[in-house]
């Protein structure tokens, strides 16, 4: 306690007992939280700086607690980014992949266009051939028809049988293709070789059940007697077909005409057929001079 509050707590006495003035102890407590004060400064010097140290410890471990807080937000932002960028990177790989792959795709679009314009023009090509040459069978099956008719044909009656059998014939081959292919052939096909060589088959067809008939009933030629010569022979065998020489030659009964054509030709003739031949003899004297007569043979032969 100092001396100055000591001297004032006397002073508080004395006017106490006096009767002048009431006793107070605040200068007392103030002097000695003074004291207390001062002291304890100058006597702990050590422990303000283990306070100040232990604080600065303190303040150092928030700081690195702090900096690692700081760098584990840093590294989560760079792994962020980082997974950003990957993903940029990743979105703009898929998205040049997506865009190659359109490439290629749009490459093998134009390539199967292409494919299929090739073979539509390849197969329109094999078509316009196809038509030219069915167009150029139908003309050749036209030439054969025309020539069946004549050498097979009748005249005079439509729905004869020779007429009958080579329109049939004609139209067999003439639409042989897409009957064989309802038949159940569908490996043939149009402007084939089946179709290319249909002319031929109807030639042979017609040759087969036509050929050996008699399409002619009259059949006739001409007989010339040279000086001196009094008969005549004439072969019939390439004029009858083949499918009745045999009863034409055994016949005896065969209708012979004869016509002379020169004005020597007014000598009587008279003509047989005999063993297929056709035999003419001049009556009378031979001629002198060469003289010609034109015959003609009754086969018989009602209809083809």
């Amino acid at each position: 306690m100092s001396t100055r509050a000591l001297a004032d707590l006397a002073k508080q006495a004395r006017a106490r007992e006096q009767g002048r003035a009431p006793l107070s102890l605040a200068p007392l407590a103030s002097a000695f939280a003074q004291r207390q004060l001062t002291a304890r400064k100058q006597a702990s010097p050590d422990a303000t700086l283990a306070l100040h140290e232990r604080r600065l410890q303190q303040l150092q471990a928030s700081h690195v607690a702090l900096d690692g807080k700081v760098q584990a937000l840093e590294q989560k932002l760079d792994e962020a980014m980082l997974a950003v960028v990957k993903g940029f990177g990743d979105l703009a790989g898929q998205l040049r992949r997506t865009r190659r792959s359109a490439q290629i795709n749009a490459q093998k679009q134009t390539k199967r266009l292409a494919s299929v314009e090739r073979t539509m023009q390849t197969k329109r090509r094999a078509d316009g051939r196809a038509q030219a040459k069915a167009a150029q069978v139908q003309k050749v099956n036209a030439v054969v028809s025309s020539m069946q008719v004549a050498a097979y044909g009748e005249t005079g009656s439509l729905l004869s049988t020779n007429n009958l059998l080579l329109a049939g014939n004609q139209l067999l081959w003439s639409f042989v293709v897409p009957l064989l292919q309802q038949l159940g052939f569908p490996h043939i096909k149009p402007g084939g070789l089946l179709e290319t060589l249909s002319p031929l088959g109807s030639l042979t067809t017609s040759k087969i059940f036509l050929g050996r008939r008699q399409h002619v009933r009259f059949v006739s030629g001409l007989a010339t007697f040279s000086p001196g010569q009094s008969s005549v022979v004439v072969p019939l065998r390439s004029r009858i077909a083949s499918a009745m020489w045999a009863n034409f030659k055994a016949r005896t009964d065969v209708p012979v005409a004869i016509t002379g054509l020169d004005a020597a030709g007014e000598k009587s003739v008279r003509g047989v057929v005999r063993d297929g031949q056709l035999l003419i003899v001049l009556l009378g004297a031979p001629s002198t001079t060469s003289i010609r007569f034109a015959w003609m043979v009754d086969t018989g032969v009602a209809s083809g």
